[in-house]
């Protein structure tokens, strides 16, 4: 069997233009987003020093390890050129740069709801996993017709702070 490299092709390698077209927005994103995240550094430290570390927050020491990994480790096929490695990077640094929104995000959700969601017992847990195309959408939108059950749903254990709010509102009336 031969190690033919599909990708060796240059069509499949994106233009010097090309990617200039895509990197030029990429590298404004990350410039704002530094900018304009930057006053919540000391709200993430301060709210992690109170309550704990966000569990949606990568460690620093990964971040660090995965910036390395994507200009040192060398795939043998396909071959990793450096417009890839160059965007990969900063593809992990954006996760990086997002940090104190999702933190701050994940601690103004425990600020807010955390009393409220620690002093709820949950007896009887039920999980839907379920494959693709399984009928898991119905079922979930028949759970939530119910009206005393949690029901996060995936986007909102991505995005704590938009999950809970009706939750809470339905709750805190019957309380």
């Amino acid at each position: 069997m031969s190690k033919e490299n599909i990708f060796m092709r240059e069509v499949d390698k994106p233009s010097a233009l090309q990617f200039s077209i895509r990197l030029i927005p990429k590298l404004i994103s990350l410039l704002l987003r530094s900018i304009l995240f930057l006053p919540l550094w000391p709200l993430f430290w301060l709210g992690w020093l109170i309550w704990y570390r966000p569990p949606n927050v990568p460690y620093v020491k990964q971040v660090l390890r995965y910036l390395r990994h994507a200009w040192t480790v060398s795939p043998e096929n396909p071959k990793m050129y450096f417009i890839g490695r160059l965007w990969l990077f900063l593809s992990f640094l954006q996760i990086y740069l997002n940090s104190p929104l999702v933190g701050v995000a994940w601690l103004l959700d425990e600020l807010l709801y955390g009393r409220a969601l620690n002093a709820m017992s949950v007896k009887e847990p039920f999980f839907v996993i379920s494959a693709g195309r399984s009928g898991s959408t119905q079922i979930t939108r028949y759970l939530n017709r119910t009206k005393d059950w949690l029901r996060p749903i995936f986007c909102r254990l991505c995005s704590p702070i938009s999950g809970y709010g009706s939750w809470h509102q339905r709750h805190s009336v019957d309380s």
